[in-house]
């Protein structure tokens, strides 16, 4: 009796074990399922994973290239308005002969307003050549004596350097000739086979979502032109700020310094950086003070060019925010040096408008968000409050009541 009193029974015998074996069994089920889940995308993975790689590997090889044309692609663009005016009373090839034509006018003139100023101003600069030469030797002796023999070590491991740029310039010319003769031939075939292409793109697409392409693929050709009027922007406003400047501090030759300064602008970091340069020695042959004020002006149209107008400028022009131009120039500078920071702006200007218009929808139709944070939707969606009934006037009371 007392050995049944706390033996289990028969039923409690035979579910106890059922009960955990279930469980057992449901776990490593799952367990088998989450192991088998990644291995039936394994192969797909690793082949987007070699695509990428070998994607990768190819735009790096052919970054160059695919730099020029990106470059004439955005000339195309912004001289695209201009060549649909013209093309309402002519043929487009003659409509973008035409538009050529008003910008190499457009160089002539300003070059026949600057250009005697300019050649006057360049050659008494280059005559005085010498004497900035001697005052630049006798400041670098001057300062290797005070560094104790510095100032010679870096000249002699720079002199090998300046020995092989120099060397090099022939060819460097030569080369940069070939480019800009490349992207003016790709703008010009690029204007007159973009109708032909944006045909065939709406080919591809169903009749009902052919607008919408046309009308992306408007905004990113816009984003994109608008990068080269934000540049002429800047040359144009930074050289006459530098012509100001000049000409109130008093340094000489103050014209041809300050299309100096205007004419390095679209070279970023080493445009500005060249014209600083004649800029302090023309003003250290006049006085030191001028040099360093000279300096110091420079230094503050640099900081003013990067943090406020070129990022204000290129925001309007390219419609692109500032955060994304200063993050487009950093990584462009990073992957491409010069020509990746002329490539960067305009890409990201195009990448901005297929992410917003694009990419953006598209994400939102698939998690079913009802979202839109364009100023026109956020007043859509903000809820209306009516306006409130003025109260009733009382009632007259009737007199002696």
């Amino acid at each position: 009796m007392a050995q049944s009193s706390w033996a289990p029974a028969a039923s409690e015998t035979q579910a106890s074990p059922a009960a955990p074996d279930a469980g057992r069994t449901g776990r490593f089920a799952l367990v088998r399922r989450r192991v088998q889940l990644p291995w039936s995308i394994t192969l797909p993975l690793a082949a987007g994973l070699a695509l990428g790689i070998g994607s990768l590997s190819i735009i790096r090889l052919i970054a160059r290239p695919l730099g020029l044309l990106i470059i004439s692609i955005t000339l195309a663009e912004a001289l695209e308005p201009l060549v649909g005016r013209f093309e309402r009373r002519m043929r487009r090839g003659f409509a973008i002969g035409v538009a050529y034509l008003l910008v190499l006018a457009g160089f002539g003139l300003l070059g026949w307003l600057v250009v005697p100023t300019l050649i006057a101003q360049g050659g008494a600069l280059i005559a005085r050549g010498p004497a900035i030469m001697q005052v630049l030797e006798h400041w670098l002796v001057r300062a290797d004596a005070v560094t104790n023999g510095s100032v010679t070590q870096l000249l002699s491991a720079a002199q090998r350097q300046v020995a092989s740029v120099v060397v090099a310039i022939p060819l460097q010319l030569l080369s940069t000739v070939t480019d800009l003769l490349v992207i003016l031939f790709l703008s010009i075939y690029w204007l007159a086979g973009a109708p032909g292409m944006l045909r065939f793109v709406l080919s591809l697409v169903p009749e009902h979502r052919a607008a919408k392409v046309r009308q992306v693929a408007h905004d990113m050709g816009q984003a994109m032109g608008g990068y080269v009027r934000g540049a002429a922007i800047n040359a144009a406003i930074m050289g006459v700020l530098a012509f100001v400047a000049l000409l109130l501090v008093g340094v000489n030759y103050p014209v041809a310094l300050g299309v100096l300064t205007g004419l390095g602008e679209p070279f970023p970091y080493v445009g500005p950086i060249a014209a600083a340069v004649p800029v302090v020695l023309v003003a250290l042959l006049q006085s030191p003070t001028k040099a360093l004020i000279a300096l110091g002006l420079y230094c503050f149209l640099q900081e003013f060019e990067g943090h406020v107008l070129t990022p204000n400028v290129m925001e309007r022009q390219t419609n692109i925010p500032q955060t994304l131009v200063i993050l487009a120039i950093v990584v462009g500078a990073t992957l491409g040096g010069i020509l990746g920071i002329i490539v960067a702006i305009p890409a990201a200007a195009a990448l901005h408008v297929f992410v917003k218009q694009v990419v953006a929808p598209a994400v939102r139709r698939l998690t079913g968000s009802t979202i839109d944070p364009t100023p026109e939707a956020r007043e859509a969606l903000a809820p209306s409050v009516p306006n409130p009934t003025p109260p009733a006037p009382p009632a007259a009371r009737p007199p002696g009541g």
